[in-house]
């Protein structure tokens, strides 16, 4: 499954207290596993090559993107939804509602509410999109569009996904708080990588989909799973933005895929 943890800096008065220390070296943190098929073509995170203000991984065939940034500080991620039902014939990429997102103007809100207007046309997805101190959650198989809320945030496959009780997700955010109030900062991204490469089997998710299908997929981090013949599907790769108070960010993704190097962007929102 994939699974996207949020971070987002409390209000002065608000949020414990090592969450309050937290958000006067931090605004957000995103830490996530990306699942996919491991030979479907993808770029690594980066730069786009036809759009530079965007920092991303890219879907090479749909053209959209899983988890995104832009130089303006608009960032968006989107999950599918773990569903039995095929996807509608025809149906659009759903990485490209983050891509329209982070190359447009729309507000947060805005993206969210027509995210699950034109759901309909879709396969299943949860989608966060966020900017400057809104973010919001959309949903179009269930839940609507929702704000989200400051502190940690879990995003799952579930219908609606945010901050759903899934076994996965209920560990994962425990680890991933832990990681944020105890690791110093120089470690921290090292420190979440180690919750996103968690490989203990966990009891299952509450989906409709096969319990021998999700047998195969109760980890945080999946393990390669062959669908078919010569084709294996799992968490393929773990992704980390730090965004710090002053605006600076650090994006750093690392590959489950052998051969592959950790690649690493710095740059700035201001």
């Amino acid at each position: 499954m994939c699974l996207v943890f949020v971070w987002r800096a409390p209000a002065s008065d608000a949020g414990k207290a090592w969450e309050r220390e937290l958000a006067k070296r931090y605004r957000l943190v995103i830490a996530s596993n990306r699942d996919e098929i491991l030979s479907r073509p993808a770029d690594r995170l980066g730069r786009w090559r036809d759009n530079e203000k965007v920092i991303g991984g890219r879907d090479r065939a749909g053209g959209g993107t899983w988890l995104g940034m832009s130089d303006g500080g608009r960032w968006s991620c989107i999950l599918n939804v773990r569903e039995p039902e095929a996807a509608p014939p025809d149906a659009p990429s759903r990485g490209a509602l983050c891509a329209n997102f982070l190359l447009g103007e729309s507000t947060p809100e805005d993206a969210a509410r027509a995210a699950v207007r034109d759901g309909a046309r879709y396969a299943g997805f949860n989608t966060v999109f966020g900017s400057g101190e809104d973010a919001w959650h959309a949903c179009n198989r269930s839940g609507g569009a929702v704000r989200m809320p400051r502190g940690v945030s879990v995003v799952t496959n579930a219908a609606p996904g945010l901050d759903a009780p899934w076994p996965t997700a209920q560990r994962g955010r425990a680890r991933f708080a832990e990681a944020l109030r105890s690791a110093a900062d120089d470690a921290l991204v090292e420190a979440l990588f180690a919750v996103l490469a968690d490989g203990e089997k966990l009891a299952l998710s509450p989906t409709h989909m096969p319990d021998s299908v999700e047998d195969r997929l109760c980890y945080i981090c999946v393990p390669p799973v062959e669908v078919s013949s010569n084709k294996f599907w799992g968490t393929r790769t773990h992704t980390v933005f730090l965004v710090r108070a002053d605006g600076s960010v650090t994006a750093v993704e690392r590959s489950r895929l052998p051969g592959e190097a950790d690649v690493r962007e710095e740059f700035s929102i201001f």
